[in-house]
């Protein structure tokens, strides 16, 4: 039952990528259409709701795409570190070996420890049960070095956050909502805190109306 269950979960999994790519490519088939009919939205009756709504996405989208190309930097930083010290300990097939890590490592928290398990197959079967305490080893610093140094300074730098504040926004939106917190909890606190007005910068903030003028010309 429980194998089910598990064949289940990839099932719909699954069905969620096939749907996201079809959805993805009639988004791009049909992009000029959508664009018209979201500027005749815009134009509509309720221009005023309209607009701050879209004001309002546009800028939690732009904002949470900073925080996962960030992500994905800091992902690239750890495979790098990772298959070096692979190298060093000695462990075969490093391109295999990068590819897992660095898509794992797209799973905040989780992909780590599920990483450990192909990492530590490779190494038993090259160099024995040492190979897999070196293997732990090193994921424990790479992981500490990641969450609790590279991944608090980049996202400040990404948000203008302190690094403090980020720090304590990832302990939060873990402890609230999982996995989902790691990765939704620093554009939230940055989305209201530009949204209250609060400039990190400074630079000339813009209202909703030359915003939805701007994306529209």
């Amino acid at each position: 039952m429980s194998g089910l269950n598990q064949l289940g979960r990839i099932g719909i999994a699954a069905e969620h990528v096939i749907i996201a790519l079809f959805l993805s490519m009639v988004f791009n088939l049909t992009y000029n259409h959508l664009r018209e009919f979201g500027h005749a939205i815009l134009k509509s009756k309720y221009d005023i709701m309209f607009g701050n709504v879209y004001y309002l996405l546009r800028k939690y989208v732009v904002i949470l795409g900073t925080v996962i190309e960030t992500q994905l930097v800091i992902c690239i930083i750890n495979t790098g570190l990772m298959v070096i010290g692979l190298w060093i300990i000695g462990v075969p097939k490093l391109l295999l070996m990068a590819i897992i890590v660095f898509v794992l490592g797209l799973v905040p928290v989780a992909g780590v420890l599920i990483s450990l398990t192909p990492l530590s197959i490779v190494a038993f079967s090259a160099n024995g049960i040492i190979s897999i305490a070196e293997v732990l080893c090193l994921v424990i610093l790479i992981h500490f070095f990641g969450s609790y140094f590279l991944h608090p300074r980049l996202m400040a730098g990404a948000t203008d956050l302190p690094v403090f504040v980020t720090f304590i926004t990832l302990i939060i939106g873990a402890k609230m909502l999982g996995t989902w917190g790691l990765i939704v909890g620093i554009p939230t606190v940055a989305f209201f805190i530009d949204l209250l007005g609060i400039q990190l910068k400074q630079h000339h903030p813009r209202n909703p109306k030359e915003v939805i003028e701007s994306e529209i010309e």
